[in-house]
């Protein structure tokens, strides 16, 4: 019997094998808590129908597990059902190779003693059985990005995100999602789905300027397992350039591969002043159509290129530093697979589009590419600028680290820093 035949309490329960008669019921009363039909009585149809249908197969599910593992004769039947089952997946593979090695050696022809070829036996043939169907996935949750900053946001305002709420399991992802604060709210409190996107809305309306919060947006699913967002944001004390415009994560979703996708980004400035800043990735199949500005409304192209992406799901990311605040872009893109029946001919068809060239900057080669010795006098200088607000600070330390890994400066980076320093000099 295949692994389909033998369910694994411990798996259905979330507990290794020698887990405690303790351990044994605390995970059913946690578990029981989530799958318990009960719970989804109140939602409307058709989604209450769906919802209590797949929360009674899990609860059932459940329950059969613990009352196995709860009573101890049938907790050791079921320890030597999952051994014989390992046992036996084991001698499948090992037989495997001499079965075939005994299958050659019948199949050479006999001789008898006078060396005349004996006759041969017709054999019947034999069906190869069908290979067993491979166990049914589980959902497994996936959420992108792991967490929402919103930044410095003025008092009476409002943000937004989103959130990418996927399935890299089997089946269909049962689940809702919820804030822990009045301040955070989300469009979708439910969902049945393999993939969804959910928008993030951070109101600023009561809350205390020139504070900072923190809240939680916790997925949690019928299904696929749990998952905790962190939300973080800061109100404005002053009035100051506040950036705005950025989306948490862009999905470019499924792309052939040797080509591109692009999308365009426009930043605003929601609170007073001018916007500066600049823009920039490290991930490898990333570009950016412009690096730096200096306005209140600028807009730039993310352009994902798959000439040298392995089929699958991508990840990547790119940041905006300005002095309005950080902010940080998840990037997803999926490969599909090659078809086989294509092979070296289809690679070498598609020619993949090479990103566009960046406009040069008028920029010193010698500040483009810090050496020791320029190294050391941009750090002197960076210790030397007293920041008078936290963008300032998280900018001058993120520029630290750049300069601390050789990172060649943007123009406009070196530009900011002659800005601050300039500005300490006048006080």
């Amino acid at each position: 019997m295949g692994d389909t035949g033998v369910m694994n309490c411990y798996e259905v329960l979330g507990l290794m094998r020698g887990a405690s008669v303790e351990d044994i019921k605390a995970a059913f009363r946690l578990r029981s808590h989530m799958f318990h039909p009960d719970k989804y009585e109140n939602y409307a149809e058709p989604l209450r129908t769906q919802l209590l249908a797949e929360a009674g197969k899990e609860f059932k599910k459940l329950t059969a597990a613990y009352e196995i593992l709860r009573e101890p004769a049938r907790r050791t039947a079921h320890d030597r059902e999952l051994s014989a089952r390992d046992r036996q997946a084991g001698v499948a593979s090992v037989r495997a190779a001499p079965a075939r090695a005994s299958t050659r050696r019948a199949a050479s022809p006999a001789t008898g003693a006078d060396g005349e070829e004996a006759p041969r036996r017709t054999r019947r043939a034999t069906v190869p059985e069908a290979p067993p169907a491979p166990p049914e996935r589980d959902p497994q949750i996936l959420v992108r990005p792991d967490r929402l900053d919103f930044g410095i946001l003025t008092a009476g305002s409002t943000g937004r995100l989103a959130l990418k709420v996927q399935n890299v399991g089997g089946r269909t992802l049962f689940g809702e999602v919820s804030s822990n604060r009045a301040w955070v709210t989300v469009n979708q409190r439910s969902f049945i789905s393999s993939s969804v996107v959910v928008f993030v809305t951070a109101d600023t309306q009561g809350l205390r300027a020139g504070q900072a919060y923190s809240a939680q947006i916790v997925v949690k699913t019928l299904n696929g397992g749990d998952e905790v967002v962190p939300v973080t944001l800061r109100v404005a004390a002053t009035a100051e350039p506040q950036l705005a415009g950025a989306p948490s994560i862009i999905d470019f979703g499924e792309t052939e591969p040797g080509t591109r996708k692009v999308r365009t980004v426009s930043l605003t400035n929601s609170g007073s002043g001018t916007l500066i800043g600049t823009v920039a990735t490290r991930t490898p199949w990333l570009a950016l159509s412009e690096q730096q500005f200096r306005a209140n409304t600028f807009s730039f192209e993310v352009i994902a290129t798959t000439a040298n992406l392995a089929p699958g799901e991508h990840s990547g990311q790119f940041q905006v530093f300005s002095n309005g605040g950080p902010a940080t872009v998840t990037v997803v893109i999926q490969v599909p697979a090659r078809d086989p029946g294509t092979g070296l001919a289809s690679r070498t068809a598609v020619s993949p589009a090479p990103p566009p060239p960046e406009d040069p900057e008028p920029a010193s080669p010698s500040l483009e590419t810090p050496g020791p010795a320029l190294q050391r006098e941009l750090l002197a200088r960076i210790l030397r600028i007293e920041p008078e607000t936290d963008w300032e600070r998280d900018l001058l330390m993120a520029l630290t680290r750049m300069i601390q890994a050789g990172r060649p400066l943007a123009p406009g980076e070196l530009a900011k820093i002659y800005e601050l320093e300039a500005r300490g000099a006048d006080g």
